[in-house]
């Protein structure tokens, strides 16, 4: 069942989030290219997803695990098998036998992942799409200097391959990173996707938690930190916009991604968000509050002409360590 000590969020949140790649790629094509439209390099959210899960992964104080996540078994023969998406029920939950759609809804949903996410279960009879309450666009990249390095490589191994005409030399093959990327994604948190299953389980279902949005915060300060592939090493978080809606607001925000821009200029890097904040002029009387994370030591920001306050916080400060200092 669901943590009933937690507490309902009942606010929309909307923002922007940064992922920053030098001398990697967080986020490369079926080709082995960082992926590219018409010549903006871009990044999938399922990227982002990625590295939330994975952040969550290598938390120690984990209350649920992840659902959404590769796992293995091991078959008759002693091999390893991915498995399925009823496998990892089972293996999480226990059997679904007699289960219930409600049961069925209600196990998954404890798993932080999926009440943050959502996620499509294919298993018969407990088929559920569950859109979730946090949704990533894709990302785009923002600097206009990036260029694409294709480095080749050599294995430690004979090339297997008989029919090549260098098969008795060592394999050969190359990978291809960005020098330098500045992604950025917009989000929203909209608790209220959740309102058919709220209506349908009553009070015995929370849906999205402050506590679990306290936690994507943390999350966002360094969930592509913690990727240690060879191909994301050199990729980290780089800024985290939050705006928080008043309760009552029925102000939407979209796009805001497509509204700043990072440069280069002599004193350093520069974030722009003024435009950002000349579309929250707008609608200032419907917001609760807005916080900005980012890089300190590496970029400065630019707010524009504003009256709308904004609290500016250095990424690089464990999100906790600025928690307990609000409460001394």
């Amino acid at each position: 069942m669901m943590n009933k000590n937690k507490t309902p969020k009942q606010n929309n949140v909307f923002g922007i989030l940064g992922v920053q790649a030098k001398m990697s790629s967080f986020n490369n094509d079926f080709t082995n290219n960082p992926k590219r439209h018409l010549g903006t390099y871009y990044s999938s959210a399922g990227a982002l997803k990625y590295a939330y899960r994975n952040a969550l992964k290598l938390r120690k104080d984990l209350v649920h695990p992840v659902f959404v996540t590769k796992s293995m078994r091991i078959d008759e023969k002693g091999n390893f098998k991915p498995r399925t998406i009823e496998e990892r029920f089972i293996h999480l939950f226990g059997p679904l036998q007699g289960m219930s759609q409600m049961d069925y809804v209600q196990k998954v949903m404890s798993c932080e992942d999926v009440e943050m996410f959502g996620m499509a279960s294919t298993v018969s009879n407990y088929k559920q799409d569950i859109t979730g309450a946090i949704q990533f666009t894709k990302g785009i990249n923002l600097y206009d200097e990036t260029r694409t390095i294709r480095d080749e490589t050599s294995s430690a191994y004979k090339n297997s391959n008989e029919r090549s005409v260098n098969n008795d030399q060592n394999t050969l093959g190359s990978t291809s990173f960005v020098d330098e990327a500045h992604y950025a994604y917009d989000f929203s948190i909209i608790p209220a996707n959740y309102h058919l299953y709220k209506e349908a389980l009553g009070d015995s279902f929370i849906g999205f938690s402050e506590e679990t949005y306290e936690l994507f915060k943390e999350l966002s300060l360094y969930a592509v930190n913690t990727l240690s592939s060879f191909q994301r090493k050199g990729c980290q978080m780089d800024y985290a916009l939050f705006v928080q809606m008043k309760d009552e607001s029925n102000a939407y925000l979209s796009n805001l991604h497509t509204l700043a821009t990072y440069s280069k200029e002599e004193e350093g890097d520069v974030l722009n968000i003024s435009k950002i904040m000349q579309r929250l002029e707008g609608i200032k009387d419907e917001i609760k509050s807005i916080e900005l994370y980012y890089l300190q030591d590496e970029c400065r920001v630019e707010l524009g002409d504003t009256e709308v306050e904004v609290k500016l916080f250095d990424l690089t400060v464990p999100y906790q360590q600025r928690v307990e200092a609000e409460l001394i």
